[in-house]
């Protein structure tokens, strides 16, 4: 009996809403313990209708044993008529639950419309140990010639008394037929039957006078492989369950496909309850032993969100473990996440272009398309801001801002090229408004990419003091970079940076003679110009003269050499032009300084 949840009627079990209220029947555990106490009785009591509604309740509860009962009942005929499609159903169900016997009836009533069903589950039905199904597995794998695996399943049967199974195996042991030929083991056989069938009788007597010996135990030939075609059919099938129960005998095998399988089965509660945490540890110890698909898998659910939780970086993460372990068209999946900005990553078409490179280089002719394609972007934006900014010496606004555009988009997209026409709109204030700063970051980025122009710009910038602080140690870094590879103009303004460190050196040298004059260290002084004297400084010759006039610092007064200092100083050089000192201040200032 069944108690109706909402108005409380009692009533057996029909699988039909409540005749009083018309609410829906739901089973709780109070009606399974109630209902498999009244089945044992009805089993004592003989009483058929009570075991029929028993077992129709239990069956709908999910107990696998009255799935299989409740289907024998209504496959027979018992109490109601035949019905072989709702037998069909709960052997399917209880199959499901990988009951050998349901597995075994189902086969055969299946047959009726799918022969490939019918041998699937036939075949299924024999690994999970339906002594039924033994003879018939055995008569189909000879069917299809073979003749070893027929021989192990005759074996079985014959192992559980089935007479036909024995003398069969008696047959094949004498025939040579799926093992080898050998009569003592034929009569071992043929001496477990007392009295043997007449098929056996002349083979019987052609052993008379055989001593029977113990057959050794026979095995499934290639196993593994069997069971690897049998778990595809059940995939095929769409039978998720079977496939679940054959990945798991591969697994404990040690099969990593078959443990990447049996994850993506628990990730997606096909044939068996969803379990995330489960298929999170199967994926990973696939992966530790280097199967890629188990990596691909996990990368292609955190991106997608479909059974983890969506984690773009973490899809990144293991699609770099797939392409690592030798699935390299896994760099495409991060190409395409790079150049749209999937999932908070940022946008970098540069990098995918790179990725798709690798992907096409291990193979894959989209990626290759894909890299074609953004490169063939990249060009003619370069060339559009190209032919603008350096060939066009007077542009609208509208084409210098067009121009500066097409720079950004082909320098974001990776084209280092692109990043000196970028740098140039900044610096120039070209279709945007002057940055110095801007400039120099852009000029720096393209270096930084190996752009050999760049080294010239950036080495200005350096040299100059432009959008940056001035770097003698950089500039001269780069400028000789860019002159190694015949830039033209590096090499002139490598040149006057020298001349600009040494006019700053010789300067600041004569600064501190001044300094040591007026603190009276004379000596120190006239030593100090004397030694920038064959530069040329025209200032620090005219004051070594005078301290030769002074006599002030040197050995003697010596008038004749203060006047070719004063003479020398007069003409002066290219470099720094002359000094003259027509009114004699600046001698006057220094005669003061020596006082």
């Amino acid at each position: 009996m069944i108690k109706c949840k909402n108005c409380g009627y009692e009533f057996d079990y029909n699988d039909k809403p409540c005749a009083v209220c018309g609410a829906v029947s739901v089973i709780d555990k109070d009606d399974v313990e109630r209902t498999a106490r009244e089945l044992a009785r009805a089993t004592d009591e003989k009483n058929t209708a009570k075991i029929h509604a028993c077992r129709h309740l239990l069956a709908d509860s999910g107990d696998v044993e009255s799935m299989r009962e409740y289907a024998k009942l209504i496959e027979k005929g018992d109490f109601q008529l035949r019905d072989i499609d709702t037998a069909m159903d709960y052997y399917f169900k209880a199959a499901e639950k990988y009951d050998a016997y349901s597995a075994y009836r189902f086969s055969r009533l299946v047959s009726r419309s799918s022969e490939d069903s019918a041998r699937f589950f036939l075949r299924f039905a024999a690994v999970l140990g339906s002594i039924d199904s033994y003879p018939e597995a055995a008569e189909l794998f000879s069917s299809e010639g073979k003749e070893e695996i027929a021989s192990y399943y005759i074996s079985l049967a014959a192992a559980c008394d089935d007479t036909i199974s024995i003398v069969n195996m008696a047959k094949r042991w004498f025939m040579g037929v799926g093992v080898e030929q050998n009569n003592a083991h034929a009569k071992w056989y043929l001496d477990k039957l007392s009295i043997p069938p007449i098929s056996a009788i002349k083979l019987a007597h052609k052993l008379r006078s055989v001593t029977a010996e113990d057959p050794p135990r026979l095995t499934f030939p290639e196993y593994n492989k069997y069971i690897r075609l049998l778990a595809d059919n059940a995939k095929r099938l769409n039978f998720y369950s079977a496939y679940f129960y054959l990945e798991s005998i591969l697994a404990k095998s040690g099969d990593t496909n078959a443990e990447t399988a049996l994850a993506i089965l628990l990730a997606e509660g096909k044939g068996c309850e969803k379990d995330v945490v489960g298929a999170k540890s199967l994926f990973e110890l696939s992966i530790a032993k280097k199967n890629p698909a188990a990596a691909l898998y996990l990368a292609e659910e955190y991106l997608s969100g479909d059974n983890f939780e969506k984690d773009t970086r973490l899809a990144i993460e293991y699609f770099e473990k797939a392409a690592a372990l030798g699935y390299s068209a896994a760099y495409e999946k991060i190409g395409d996440i790079y150049r749209t900005g999937d999932g908070g990553i940022p946008k970098n078409i540069e990098k995918a272009i790179d990725l798709y490179e690798l992907a096409a280089a291990g193979g894959s002719l989209s990626a290759k398309e894909k890299a074609d394609e953004l490169l063939s972007a990249r060009e003619s934006f370069y060339l559009d801001a190209h032919k603008t900014i350096n060939l066009k010496e007077r542009v609208t606004k509208d084409e210098a801002f067009s121009a500066y555009r097409s720079a950004a988009i082909a320098t974001a997209m990776g084209d280092s090229r692109a990043a000196v026409l970028l740098a140039k709109c900044y610096a120039y204030g070209f279709g945007t408004e002057k940055d110095r700063q801007s400039a120099f970051f852009w000029y720096k980025h393209s270096a930084e990419q190996g752009n050999r122009e760049a080294y010239l710009y950036l080495g200005f910038c350096y040299s100059r003091g432009f959008g940056t602080e001035f770097s003698y140690k950089n500039a001269v870094k780069y400028l000789k970079a860019a002159s190694s590879f015949g830039i033209r103009g590096a090499k002139e303004e490598l040149e006057l940076l020298y001349k600009r460190k040494m006019n700053k050196m010789v300067r600041s040298l004569y600064a501190n003679s001044m300094e040591l004059i007026y603190m009276k260290k004379f000596r120190e002084a006239a030593r100090l110009l004397s030694s920038i004297e064959s530069l040329a400084y025209p200032k620090a010759l005219y004051t070594l003269g005078c301290l030769y006039e002074f006599g002030r610092g040197v050995p003697k007064s010596d008038r004749a050499v203060a006047e070719d200092y004063y003479e020398r100083a007069f003409r002066g050089n290219v470099t720094y032009g002359s000094f003259k000192d027509p009114n004699s201040k600046y001698k006057l200032t220094v005669l003061r300084m020596v006082r």
